[in-house]
């Protein structure tokens, strides 16, 4: 490991987003995959409505 640094593991960042997505998914929620566009964040949820 780099000293005072990360390192990235892609299957460990696959896994965590599909867990996330799932979780959305389960709270009623369309949960979206925008981490090409580098905003900062991997993933957009839409909020759950009520009817």
């Amino acid at each position: 490991m780099p000293s005072g640094g990360m390192v990235r593991d892609e299957e460990v960042e696959r896994i965590g987003m599909e867990l996330v997505i799932a979780y959305e998914r389960s709270q009623g929620r369309k949960p979206r995959d925008v981490s090409k566009e580098n905003l900062g964040y991997d993933i957009i949820s839409g909020v759950k409505h009520k009817d």
